[in-house]
């Protein structure tokens, strides 16, 4: 029997407090000492805290949160998620510290009995992973603080295995994190009027963001704002929105589910990326499709895709600013038909193909077979805007071909339980969208930004692209289990 999800009950006010809390903590703290020593404190909370759910969902906002909130590069940008000097030129993150708690806290708890579905892909990556660390001391030299902080984070796949043992405290995470598609919609709207992320104002100054492309929206602009935030949490809304509206019996209310879809949606299509607005169709064409074998369910699917294009009308007709983005990102996407028509550069729109790949492509072609592993050429070239050339940097053509032959075999073991019948009688066609969802966050990639390979971050400790795979990963290896369990 499924047990009923409330939308919202006293476990999101907290959630909420903690988020508004932490937010405080770090733009209006009187000493960065005092934001250290409470986050130290916070480390010793969650290590003893039996709702794990919980703490996962926080470390997911925070890290891909509403508005920027958080992001910090520099070690003097005291208005970020603390970092600890050690050393000259040694530092160490909060999320180095929280990661080994969660390490330490997984192997401590009593070893999960359930069988990983993914163990022998799992197996191969992590060898994969050693291969390429022995062949970078061999060949090259090791940046071993930067490969410990983009390889670490892998750790938040066993910890989730672990620390979320059963479905239902997916249900509870999804419970938390599902309002911050909302969340995240408000933030770009008031970007969107105020020409500043809510980073920018809580700092009064601004380390990340200080591209020439505008983000405020004005009726004589003539080039669509470019903004979107907790790209990650509305990849994964949307995906599990469409797991359990798939469903016979779903957790959440239906009209909930199609609230989170509508705002991932319109958040989507206003921000002007194109990439990750073809990651988002991907998954609501390819849940549709699953969904949709079931005659009873085409008008289901197809009064959600009426729907999203009436929140569009709206929105639009409401507000005139709106509406010219609306306009603007229009012409914009439309520049992707240019690109199936043969202009490599899109009406001159695609920065990556006309300078930046030929740029990494240089370093690639000094070591294409291999890359250059976890050497400091490969930190220091990655770029994080380029994901498939900056896997081949990393890995090279070789390793890349190995990498996706894995990724393939996950999609494999997801659509061969997915199908079976025993599978379908309990969760219908609801596993082929973790599927759908895979192969978005593969689309990302491939068009946008890094989100794939064995740094899924390039040069960065991009934290929510780990989480992702971990959610996805476990949630569905759940799923399995239980239909074991039910076949036993």
């Amino acid at each position: 029997m499924v047990s009923k999800i409330k939308v919202w009950d006293y476990e999101n006010n907290y959630f909420i407090l903690l988020f508004i809390a932490t937010t405080l903590l770090v733009y209006f703290s009187p000493s960065v000492l005092i934001t250290r020593f409470i986050f130290l404190i916070i480390l010793i909370i969650i290590y003893n805290s039996k709702n794990d759910y919980f703490w996962l969902a926080w470390l997911f906002v925070i890290v891909d949160a509403p508005g920027h909130l958080f992001s910090g590069n520099y070690l003097e940008d005291t208005k970020r998620i603390p970092v600890y000097p050690l050393f000259q030129a040694v530092s160490i993150s909060f999320y180095d510290l929280l990661i080994a708690v969660y390490f330490f806290k997984a192997l401590a708890r009593k070893r999960n009995p359930v069988k990983h579905v993914f163990s022998m892909q799992m197996r191969a990556f992590l060898e994969l992973i050693f291969f390429y660390l022995i062949f970078t001391f061999i060949a090259y030299q090791v940046n071993f603080i930067a490969f410990y902080r983009t390889i670490s984070p892998w750790i938040l796949i066993f910890a989730i295995f672990q620390l979320m043992p059963n479905e239902q405290n997916f249900h509870q995470f999804n419970k938390l994190t599902f309002p911050f598609v909302i969340f995240a919609f408000l933030a770009q709207i008031y970007s969107f009027s105020e020409g500043q992320h809510l980073l920018t104002l809580l700092k009064g100054t601004d380390y990340l963001f200080k591209e020439s492309l505008s983000i405020q929206i004005k009726e004589e602009s003539d080039v669509a704002a470019r903004n979107l935030y907790s790209m990650f949490i509305i990849i994964h809304s949307t995906t599990i929105a469409f797991v359990y509206y798939s469903r016979r019996i779903s957790p959440f209310p239906r009209p909930y589910l199609v609230l989170i879809i509508v705002f991932s949606f319109i958040s989507t299509t206003l921000s002007g990326t194109r990439g990750f607005l073809l990651a988002i169709i991907t998954i609501i064409i390819g849940s549709a499709f699953f969904g949709m074998v079931r005659f009873n369910k085409v008008f289901q699917y197809t009064a959600i895709v009426v729907l999203l294009f009436v929140a569009i009308f709206l929105l639009g007709s409401y507000s005139s600013i709106l509406n010219r983005q609306f306009e603007l990102v229009t012409a914009r996407y439309e520049t992707l038909l240019l690109l199936a028509q043969g202009d490599a550069t899109a009406g001159g729109t695609l920065y990556r193909l006309t300078y930046r790949i030929p740029k990494i492509m240089e370093w690639i072609n000094q070591s294409p077979l291999f890359g250059f592993g976890f050497s400091e050429t490969y930190y220091l070239h990655a770029d994080n805007d380029i994901g498939f050339h900056t896997v081949i940097l990393n890995i090279g053509y070789i390793g890349m071909v190995i990498l996706s032959f894995i990724y393939l075999l996950i999609i494999g073991k997801i659509y061969t339980k997915s199908k079976s019948q025993l599978y379908k009688s309990v969760y219908q066609n609801s596993g082929f969208v973790f599927m759908v969802g895979l192969c978005a966050i593969m689309i990302f990639h491939l068009t946008t930004n890094i989100a794939f390979g064995i740094t899924p971050s390039g040069s960065g400790a991009l934290h929510e692209r780990y989480i992702i795979y971990g959610l996805l990963l476990n949630f569905f290896n759940i799923t399995v289990n239980n239909i074991k369990a039910i076949r036993a």
